[in-house]
């Protein structure tokens, strides 16, 4: 899903992270991807083990996203 917002154009994709298991690793996870500059917005929902990334796939792709996640510790899966 995407919107033309401004100057860049907003995606949203989710994950799944099967090793989400606590408050401490669902901060973990939302710094990590805050931290890049191409992120607009991280929803991270520890239920249903998943974060809804919203970024501009001008700059940056979901094979980019999923190795960040996974350099800092997270086996994650590209929802579809």
């Amino acid at each position: 899903m995407g919107c033309e917002c401004g100057e860049f154009s907003l995606t949203e994709m989710e994950w799944s992270v099967p090793s989400l298991d606590d408050e401490g690793c669902a901060e973990e996870l939302q710094t990590v991807l805050e931290e890049i500059t191409a992120v607009r917005g991280v929803r991270v929902n520890m239920r249903q083990k998943t974060v809804l990334v919203g970024f501009d796939a001008d700059y940056i792709s979901t094979k980019q996203l999923t190795a960040a996640m996974n350099r800092a510790g997270f086996q994650v899966a590209l929802s579809l």
